[in-house]
C-alpha cells in the first residue's frame, strides 16, 4: 500500500521551538510525505492533531 500524508498550512500555527543561535522559530511548511515511514518527534510538546476523512 502506498499512502501520501498531507499536512495543510495552519492559520494559527503553534511555535514548537526557537533556534537559540538565530532566535528564529523552527517550523515546517505545508507538505506531503511520500515515504514508507513518517517519524514525528515531539519532545515535551503536545499539539499533534489527526483529522479523519469526514473532517472530524
Amino acid at each position: 500500500t502506498l499512502r501520501f500524508n498531507f499536512y495543510p498550512k495552519q492559520d494559527n500555527p503553534v511555535i514548537a521551538s526557537v533556534d537559540s543561535n538565530s532566535r528564529q522559530a523552527l517550523s515546517c511548511e505545508e507538505h506531503c510525505d511520500g515515504s514508507i515511514f513518517t517519524f514525528l518527534f515531539q519532545y515535551k510538546i503536545g499539539g499533534l492533531h489527526v483529522e479523519m476523512p469526514d473532517g472530524t
